[in-house]
């Protein structure tokens, strides 16, 4: 809830910190149309509107992940579902899928999408309006296998702002 009493629409995230990220950079810009608005990012706990405060929402996020360590992540090749694009977590997503399942498991457990029944961590690089332009996109990229490497070390609380600008509200810090 933010000063004035309102809902808020947040989002858990992986904030990635890639060195040599411009390649994935440059397919976002073609495809993204949120390539502005936030950087790029692995989903934890998707898009929910709550009136949850700042402070329970930090609780809540440091007893689920209590005792995670930082670790590594690899991203690669290119996928599409549906009417998007994305780079898999090819390394990693162990750990990722445990933190996604440990946040859903507390207080944002109400929050959890009826549509989202198999967790796999990926980055978005692609959105668009049918599934022909998607396929189309999809088949010019298939030769991209450029490979991103970084270390996860927070995961953020985001506030979805007006026009879809991101927001970053909170950082949690993982064990080194």
């Amino acid at each position: 809830m933010d000063s004035n009493g309102n809902v808020l629409k947040r989002t858990i995230m992986i904030m990635l910190d890639l060195e040599g990220g411009h390649s994935m950079q440059k397919l976002r810009e073609a495809y993204d149309p949120l390539v502005e608005k936030v950087a790029p990012h692995i989903t934890l706990v998707f898009p929910f509107e709550s009136d949850m405060s700042k402070f329970e929402i930090e609780k809540d996020i440091q007893l689920s992940l209590s005792g995670i360590r930082q670790f590594p992540i690899v991203i690669k090749d290119i996928e599409r579902q549906d009417c998007w694009l994305f780079l898999k977590v090819a390394e990693g997503k162990e750990s990722l899928f445990d933190i996604h399942q440990k946040l859903y498991g507390g207080k944002f457990k109400q929050y959890k999408p009826l549509w989202l029944q198999d967790y796999c961590p990926h980055v978005t690089v692609g959105h668009f309006d049918s599934i022909s332009e998607a396929k189309e996109a999809y088949e010019k990229e298939l030769n991209f296998k450029d490979v991103f490497q970084c270390v996860v070390k927070q995961v953020t609380v985001e506030i979805i702002g007006e026009d879809e600008k991101s927001i970053i509200e909170s950082r949690y810090e993982l064990e080194a």
